[in-house]
């Protein structure tokens, strides 16, 4: 983790730099921050449409009771694509685009998808319940499962003290 923030606040503002340099040395400074402006620009609007567009996926999936998470992993992605095409510089933004383009994105989670199963099938994931006891899915889809106690919130009616319905309902 230390890695990736030296990496982040140390050498990537050098590497955005460098590249600053270098193209406002080929088509002009002045051409640069345009070139800069215009990228903020078309990448505010690729994300405010991709963000309407995965906000309405979201809904509609939980319309019809389904787990929208697909829709929530590809509406964190454009959200990161989206701070990034905000960071000025030209690496930044490129890296921005490819996450909130659709097909980029979508080949993104599929790898990121494969990843965390190779991870879980190694047992180098672990899942906590509010208990803090560590539970075991590394035993695949025949292996035992943990087990969890049903707790029945209705209390069921007692007969000696439910009436019925009162009569002015």
């Amino acid at each position: 983790m230390l890695f990736y923030l030296i990496f982040f606040f140390t050498v990537m503002p050098l590497i955005e730099l460098y590249f600053l340099i270098r193209v406002g040395q080929v088509i002009g400074a002045w051409n640069t921050v345009a070139a800069l402006l215009l990228m903020g620009i078309i990448g505010g609007t690729i994300v405010r449409n991709q963000g309407q567009a995965i906000w309405r996926q979201v809904n509609e999936k939980l319309a019809r009771g389904e787990m929208p998470a697909d829709s929530l992993f590809h509406g964190f992605l454009v959200f990161v694509g989206g701070l990034l095409m905000i960071t000025p510089g030209f690496v930044t933004d490129l890296m921005g685009l490819l996450l909130v383009l659709p097909g980029p994105r979508h080949l993104l989670l599929k790898a990121m998808k494969h990843e965390m199963a190779k991870r879980v099938a190694r047992g180098q994931v672990r899942f906590y319940t509010n208990s803090s006891q560590r539970v075991d899915f590394t035993s695949g889809p025949t292996g035992p499962r943990p087990t969890r106690d049903v707790i029945d919130l209705e209390p069921d009616p007692d007969p000696q003290t439910d009436k019925g319905p009162r009569k002015d309902q």
